[in-house]
């Protein structure tokens, strides 16, 4: 399971969220306090909440095994630069 594998769960339940979410500084807790309400609104904020902090987890444990591998030089180093 790859980086962008994991990257999918977290856009699908962000847009899930973004339908019901008002950016405005006026409207912006009242539409959070709604997500909050509804049946399945806190399940959906905590799989968003815990699904970005994984991916930032599985990010740095992928930087810092291709760092320790040395994987980014010759003949690997196009393959570095366009993961970038």
């Amino acid at each position: 399971m790859g980086l962008f594998d994991s990257e999918l769960p977290v856009v699908d339940v962000a847009v899930l969220m973004m339908l019901s979410y008002s950016p405005s500084t006026n409207s912006a807790w009242a539409s959070v306090h709604y997500i909050e309400q509804s049946p399945t609104g806190s399940f959906i904020r905590g799989l968003h909440f815990y699904g970005s902090h994984a991916l930032l987890i599985l990010f740095a444990v992928h930087t810092l095994r291709v760092l320790a591998l040395a994987a980014f030089r010759a003949p690997h180093e196009l393959i570095w630069v366009t993961g970038l």
